[in-house]
């Protein structure tokens, strides 16, 4: 969510294309009072991107003006990719990248007003001896990251190095490589069906989200050895506009995409503020499964979260649901070891210092749509959890 943010201004750091109709549940939102500030939440709609809330839409029947970057408007965008493969070596990936800032305030850390724009960009990879990564930072005197649309064109360079490329749409080319080349994927990306996320409405900013759910295909090449990956994820492209909302302030959220053994992908968000109050609208997930079936489910609590002796999330359990929809699965958090880094910063992060350290999930549920029940099993993914800096919440 915030992960391009918070790294530029230095903190430590197969699916059937055949599909039924999609089942777009969003009475429900409009249902819910909106959360007033200086611009508001108006119900059922965006602040920054075209349809509405909670709609599930083919990629080509999606507005492209909520995918293309417009620096001139927004003071924060970003894309992001959180992959599962079926490869016993080459297990899941969080790759991306954001450009901009905002205000930091919101996160608990202190302003930032330097010179530059800032652009960070992140290639984390888990293997099964443990987590691979190349963490990304620096401020430019121009906006960095080229940018073009019809089709989509993103491309960075660094010193006459190409640093990442995303090119296409709705079919995508993700190509990412660490500056000293160590670490590089290359992925094709196949958005299945994209949903508009309620806004997330913060004290000194607004955030607003599409969320894509993808299969994705390509190379990973990590050590001297390439490994080709098959799989599934999910695509997101943040904006964020610097304004005052009369909110709480921020608490802390928990965002897991997930994957079965079945092809059964969900992604969700569960969201407090600092009064330990659920952000109602945002906390809900995305189901896609097999057969085409597509859902998105107004309502997301996670339970029981857990925590081991140095602090980290290692299990929760969590419940969806929507229309003819109930959703409930358990995750345990594999402890994974950081193996290899690139850092821009001077320093080398712990991982206690290591911001939104990438959590390996190992997922079981069962899954009831239409009063069909499912069994969800081998479910892998990345989770991240971030909680605001000097909050100490009471986790349900």
């Amino acid at each position: 969510m915030v992960l391009g943010i918070l790294l530029a201004y230095g903190a430590p750091v197969s699916l059937d294309r055949r599909m039924e109709q999609p089942r777009n549940d969003t009475l429900e939102l409009m249902e819910l009072p909106p959360v007033q500030g200086v611009r508001g939440r108006i119900p059922g709609r965006s602040a920054f991107m075209s349809g509405r809330l909670g709609e599930i839409v083919t990629p080509e029947d999606f507005p492209s003006a909520n995918v293309t970057m417009a620096p001139d408007k927004y003071d924060y965008e970003g894309n992001w990719l959180f992959c599962s493969f079926d490869n016993a070596v080459i297990r899941a990936a969080r790759i991306g990248f954001g450009q901009g800032r905002f205000l930091w305030e919101d996160y608990g850390l202190d302003s930032a007003h330097g010179p530059g724009i800032p652009l960070a960009y992140r290639i984390e990879v888990i293997s099964r001896s443990g987590v691979q990564a190349c963490l990304f930072s620096r401020s430019y005197d121009r906006t960095p990251v080229e940018s073009g649309f019809d089709p989509m064109h993103l491309r960075f360079a660094d010193s006459h190095t190409e640093l990442f490329r995303i090119e296409g749409w709705p079919e995508m080319i993700w190509r990412f490589q660490s500056p000293c080349g160590s670490l590089a994927m290359e992925l094709q990306v196949s958005p299945q069906g994209l949903v508009l996320w309620p806004d997330s409405l913060l004290p000194h900013n607004t955030f607003s989200m599409c969320i894509g759910a993808c299969t994705v295909r390509g190379v990973v090449r990590s050590a001297g050895q390439e490994v080709r990956v098959a799989g599934g994820g999910f695509y997101d492209h943040p904006r964020v506009l610097a304004e005052t909302n009369d909110v709480a302030p921020f608490g802390w959220y928990l965002y897991a995409p997930v994957r079965f053994l079945n092809g059964t992908t969900i992604v969700g968000y569960h969201v407090e503020d600092s009064a330990g109050r659920i952000d109602e609208l945002y906390s809900a997930a995305f189901l896609t499964a097999p057969g085409g079936v597509q859902r998105w489910l107004p309502r997301l609590r996670v339970r029981n979260l857990q925590f081991d002796g140095a602090g980290r999330a290692c299990s929760w359990e969590a419940e969806m649901n929507g229309p003819d929809v109930d959703i409930r699965y358990s995750v345990r958090i594999e402890p994974l070891a950081l193996t290899w880094l690139w850092n821009s910063e001077a320093s080398q992060p712990t991982l206690d210092q290591y911001l939104a350290f990438p959590l390996s999930m190992l997922v079981e549920g069962e899954c009831t749509v239409d009063g069909v029940a499912t069994r969800l099993e081998q479910g892998t993914g990345i989770a991240e959890l971030l909680v605001r800096k000097g909050y100490r919440p009471e986790y349900p």
